[in-house]
């Protein structure tokens, strides 16, 4: 996979040739993924995710291999600034690039990826699905796992999923049922105009591209289990304080603060 990314300059016109793109090494940045089948760029954000004023690039990578889990799924989070140019090859990222590791074989994090201030502090949180996730203890096939890296702290080079670090603020919110493929769509807005933006996740995919990692079809099958891929959408209310893990399986003791929309 390849991120492409052209500084504006006020107008919209004329020819990039990609073959040769040095010609535009002045006004372009270019992403390289890490290795074959990672699929770097599978989601992207441009959001104000470290707090600092300017857009910063978050990117996926849903066939990402971190530490030989394979598919586990990859999230880069590329600092914005004036010298935005030149060239970022993710096997051997710079220095300032934070990449957040999948945590288990399969996950698939990074399938779906936005940005939302979910605790309403002003600054966007990193919002990432993992619709191939097993659930708590990894005991529950493809339920489906979203994970919120909040904004606007001083992360770590690698953040592995498998053994976060410790003081990195996070949440992660675990599927229903088996097979529900929870976070194959996300979306943070503030629905409520309370200056919090909610926490939206859908489990219900029909997507040709997931295809190439696993599974292109699938979702949460309604009420009571009573209709076959349906889909489910669930919004989490925004709130300034949030757990270090959600059960949407038992939502009144984890997420009191819960809509569930059937399809």
């Amino acid at each position: 996979g390849e991120v492409l990314i052209m500084k504006g300059n006020g107008s919209v016109g004329g020819v990039v040739n990609l073959l040769n793109p040095w010609e535009w090494s002045n006004v372009m940045l270019q992403v390289y993924g890490a290795n074959s089948n990672d699929f770097a760029g599978t989601e992207l954000v441009g959001a104000d995710v470290t707090g600092d004023g300017i857009d910063d690039l978050v990117l996926s990578a849903m066939g990402a291999d971190p530490q030989g889990r394979s598919r586990a799924g990859a999230v880069y989070i590329i600092p914005g600034g004036s010298n935005f140019t030149g060239v970022i090859d993710l096997a051997n990222p710079p220095s300032s690039v934070t990449v957040i590791q999948g945590s288990n074989s399969v996950d698939r994090l990074g399938i779906w990826i936005a940005g939302g201030d979910i605790n309403g502090d002003g600054v966007t949180d990193v919002i990432m699905g993992a619709d191939g996730g097993d659930g708590i203890s990894n005991s529950n096939q493809n339920r489906g796992e979203v994970v919120v890296l909040f904004g606007g702290n001083p992360w770590p080079a690698t953040i592995d999923l498998a053994n976060p670090p410790f003081g990195v603020p996070m949440t992660t919110i675990y599927g229903v049922d088996n097979n529900d493929h929870l976070g194959t769509t996300l979306l943070g807005s503030d629905l409520d105009a309370d200056g919090f933006d909610e926490l939206i996740i859908s489990a219900a995919m029909n997507r040709a591209g997931a295809a190439n990692t696993g599974s292109g079809y699938t979702g949460a099958d309604g009420p009571g289990n009573t209709r076959s891929n349906c889909g489910d959408t669930y919004v989490l209310w925004g709130r300034p304080n949030w757990p270090t893990s959600i059960n949407l399986a038992t939502p009144a003791v984890t997420a009191p603060n819960l809509t569930t929309i059937y399809g």
